[in-house]
């Protein structure tokens, strides 16, 4: 029989933890509560709403703060005004926090900071909103954050600073970025971090989809990434990663579907690019010069893609490779566009009703 202690309406939540066994279940009932609480021990905090809220706002500094492994919080809703985190699990620590709403001050916090740790860290099925930004994870360990609804996040909805692959799956991510508009991404990766990215909803976000920054790895699958402002999928310098089965478009909003940035070397396949993009995939920045005679990559490879109804081209290429196989571009002013030093490979592509030009080179080294 688990060890159970119940907090009272009105009562104190932090007297309840501090006579807490390791592992106990600390069950508290619907109410508002006006206090901070330090976890220096693993014990789970359950909201018993029953329909109603039992909500935490400490009158000053973080919500929670978690000073060691095995804890799990569920069903509370917390709102904080001050400190620099609503939830915040120390470095060396871990927590699974679930069913909960994280609510910032809209201005200088982050919802969740799941700080560096041997142990992974995990949130689920829970809405973060109204915060700097919505979850920064970092650390040697795979964290996961599952089945979340991350909005109004003032800038990135996830931060990602880790060495070992974090799994982002089945959020949904909508209306972030005001102060970051056109910027880095609702969710960004940033460098030499790692990422796992499946089934997520990525819309109406100012700052764009994902971006990968320089050194930065991810596997970007089934997702559907539309109707943000500036990029849909962004690798910047020397980042890796696949992008596959998704669905990326506008309407009317973005600049590209997909932007690849120097001496970035992602696969994009079996991918569907719509709605309203100036360019479906733009490639550019690997030689400042002409490639040196037998130059054998890598570079990007963009295969069974279908790219339809861009205002400008299909895809873009300018001073880089890439292979560009199994595609079919429909519509766009252009199919593929070659600018200065672009040297596409391109094989068993359909390019079909674009008004101008199906290929068009410009400035190119080669006869292509």
């Amino acid at each position: 029989m688990r060890d159970e202690l119940r907090v009272q309406r009105w009562g104190s939540i932090t007297s309840v933890v501090n006579s807490a066994p390791p592992g106990g279940h600390i069950v508290i009932e619907p109410g508002l509560y006006e206090e901070q609480i330090t976890l220096d021990r693993p014990v789970h905090l359950i909201g018993d709403g029953g329909g109603e809220e039992v909500t935490l706002i400490p009158p000053a500094g973080n919500g929670i703060t978690i000073q060691t492994s095995g804890v799990t919080i569920s069903g509370i809703n917390l709102a904080a005004q001050r400190g620099d985190a609503v939830i915040e699990v120390t470095p060396g620590s871990s927590a699974s926090i679930q069913d909960s709403v994280i609510a910032g001050n809209g201005l200088s916090m982050t919802g969740v900071v799941l700080g560096a740790s041997d142990t992974a860290s995990e949130v689920r099925h829970c809405m973060i909103k109204d915060a700097r930004i919505g979850i920064s994870v970092s650390g040697e360990c795979e964290h996961r954050i599952e089945d979340c609804d991350i909005r109004e996040i003032r800038e990135h909805a996830i931060l990602v600073q880790t060495g070992k692959t974090s799994t982002i799956a089945r959020c949904h991510i909508q209306d972030n970025g005001i102060d970051d508009r056109f910027g880095f991404g609702s969710i960004r990766i940033s460098g030499q971090s790692k990422a796992l990215i499946e089934d997520c909803q990525i819309h109406d976000n100012f700052n764009g989809g994902i971006v990968l920054d320089e050194h930065a790895q991810a596997t970007i699958r089934r997702c559907r990434i539309s109707d943000n402002y500036g990029v849909g999928v962004q690798f910047l310098r020397d980042s890796r990663g696949q992008v596959e089965d998704c669905d990326i478009g506008g309407p009317e909003k973005g600049t590209w579907g997909i932007y690849i940035c120097r001496r970035a070397i992602p696969w994009v396949k079996q991918c569907r690019i719509d709605g309203g993009l100036t360019i479906g995939i733009g490639i550019s920045g690997l030689f400042e010069r002409e490639p040196a005679d037998g130059y054998s990559g890598p570079w990007p490879i963009i295969k069974a893609c279908e790219i339809r109804g861009t205002s400008g081209a299909g895809i873009e290429i300018k001073r880089n490779v890439a292979d560009i196989i199994d595609c079919n571009i429909h519509g766009g002013l252009r199919g593929v566009q070659i600018l200065e030093r672009g040297f596409p490979n391109v094989g068993r592509t359909r390019i079909v009703s674009s008004p101008r030009d199906r290929i068009i080179a410009r400035s190119c080294l080669t006869d292509r």
